[in-house]
Parts: structure tokens; sequence; C-alpha cells
């Protein structure tokens, strides 16, 4: 059983929430930090974290800014820059922590933009799982959608305007359906018009930085992800110069690739990537 702990830290000025777990013996061999999407939070790791601590590795995670227990109003995103630089402590706070073994991002869905925007700009990271993740314009959005959502999240940042996130589009397993729909943690109200905007914004401003992500990659997505276009997921992967990386695209499989009913072959998929990567960075 893995040694599981919660922890709190600061970043400017806000009291995030956030989970450990290590192996249930000796040091890890090495670290992943998990990256949750919009209004999800970080408990939703914890079957991978429970299955990665068997072989050896440590997890991290944190709730963003109104999101999980962390402080903040709910599922609204204020600035997109504010999440990556709550990531940028985050990783600071897990280096210090656990300062000789190689470190790793694994992101999910929206929380893959705050990855890429981080992984551009900093070297601290030994390689990058990507999962179910909108790294680029896919299907187009009508233009008059997107101006709607330009305009009104500038002038009300506050305004209810859509809900986009249902239980049945996350996966294939009732059992699993049904948890995300009684989780507490999870936003299941509409999302705002400035956390519709500042979306728009982190993926303008990292659809153009796909090239400068050059390290180990492994990205995951689902065929049948009704929320995320598979082209735009798998932009990465086309895009990036690194001579590491692999796309695993899983026939059939939903959005929520840690929870759908093929969740077994995803876990095997990251642990075999990680057992392959994490001897390199030592």
């Amino acid at each position: 059983m893995a040694r599981y702990k919660t922890f709190e830290f600061r970043s400017r000025g806000v009291r995030l929430n956030a989970r450990k777990w290590w192996p249930d013996k000796g040091y890890p061999r090495s670290v992943v930090v998990c990256v949750h999407s919009w209004g999800d939070h970080s408990g939703r790791f914890t079957e991978l974290a429970e299955q990665l601590t068997l072989h050896g590795y440590a997890v991290y995670a944190f709730d963003f800014e109104g999101h999980g227990e962390s402080e903040g109003d709910r599922a609204r995103i204020h600035d997109f820059d504010d999440m990556v630089a709550d990531l940028t402590i985050f990783v600071g706070v897990v280096h210090n922590e656990l300062r000789s073994v190689p470190l790793f991002l694994c992101a999910y869905a929206i929380g893959g933009m705050v990855a890429v925007d981080y992984l551009t700009t900093r070297h601290d990271v030994d390689g990058a799982i990507f999962a179910a993740c909108a790294l680029a314009e896919g299907k187009a959005v009508p233009p008059l959608k997107r101006l709607f959502a330009w305009v009104v999240g500038g002038l009300l940042p506050w305004l209810p305007v859509a809900r986009i996130t249902f239980g049945h589009q996350m996966s294939r397993d009732p059992v699993q359906v049904r948890a995300w729909e009684e989780d507490p943690l999870i936003w299941h109200g509409k999302m705002t018009a400035g956390a519709a905007k500042q979306m728009m914004v982190g993926l303008q401003k990292i659809s153009k930085k796909l090239e400068l992500v050059d390290l180990p990659l492994l990205v995951l997505h689902g065929s049948a992800d009704p929320l995320v276009d598979p082209v735009s997921g798998m932009a990465l992967e086309k895009r990036s110069p690194s001579i590491d990386k692999r796309l695993i695209n899983y026939d059939g499989a939903y959005h929520d690739l840690f929870h759908d009913s093929h969740r077994e072959q995803v876990f095997a998929d990251v642990r075999a990537w990680l057992d392959g990567h994490a001897a390199k960075g030592w």
C-alpha cells in the first residue's frame, strides 16, 4: 500500500491543496507530477498513483486555484498564466523533497496546455506524458462562438455560459461514470465566460510553442474521445522535435483514459514508458 499524505503550499498568496503517494518501502526511483484538468482535482489520480507506487515511483499532484480543496472561486480561471505559475511553484516543492531522482510530468486534458507552457521555459523535467490533451485547434470553432467567448469573457468573466462535461463523455465504465457524477470535488456546473476565454488564450499561446517541446514524450489519446479531437491531441507528437516520442491511440476509448474501461492497459503503458526512461535519468 502506498504511503499517502495531503499537504498545502502557497502560490501567489493562494493556499493550494496537494497530495503525494510514495512507495510502501524504500526511496522512490523517480517522481511523477500529475496535472489535472479544468473542473477536476488531484484526487482523481489516485488509482494511477497506487499503480505506479507498486513499482517504485512517487506521485505528486495538486489542485489548481478554485479546484478541489484549494482556495479560490470554484472552477474559475482568472488568468491562464496563473496556472503555469502554480505548476512552477509546485514542481519546485517536489524538487526540494526529491532532489536526486528523475522527474516526469503527467498532464491530463486542459492540464496539458499548462504543462506545455511550463516545458517551453523550464528544463528541470526528464520527460512528459500527455493524456487526452487539447494542444492545438482541432475541429474548427465557429467564428461567432469564438467571438462571443472572447468578448463576454472579458466583460463578464463570472457569467456561467455552458456546461461542457458530462459523466457519459468521460468513460465507458458505468461505475466510473457514477463515481465522476457523485464526486463532490468535481465541478458539475457551467463553465464561466472568463474560464472559456482563458482556455482560448492558453490554447492560442501553446499551439505556437509545440516545436519548442524537446524531451522524451508519451502522448495518449482515445479514438472515440467526445471532448477533445484526437487530431488536436496528436499535434504535439507530430510537431515536437524530440527524437524520443511515442503516440498511443486507444481504439474506442473515451476522454478520461485513467478511468475508462481499458485503464489497466493505460497504466501498463505508462509504467512501461517510465521504466524505460527512469533509468536514463539516473
